[in-house]
């Protein structure tokens, strides 16, 4: 983790937003993500104690 610098701060506050950024915006604004998180809990086979290794099923 790195701490950003007052200067730093300012910088980035007055720069133009960049193409990806504004894209993103516009999809966090239109998909929902908690109803993707239900849909996908149903295929997730990690195990919650492991982390992200997925459960061995046989």
């Amino acid at each position: 983790m790195s701490q950003l610098s007052f200067s730093d701060i300012e910088l980035s506050q007055s720069r133009k937003p960049s193409r990806v950024s504004v894209k993103l915006d516009k999809i966090n604004a239109i998909v929902d993500w908690n109803e993707v998180l239900k849909l996908v809990k149903v295929v997730d086979k990690t195990n919650p104690i492991i982390g992200s290794a997925p459960i061995e099923t046989s």
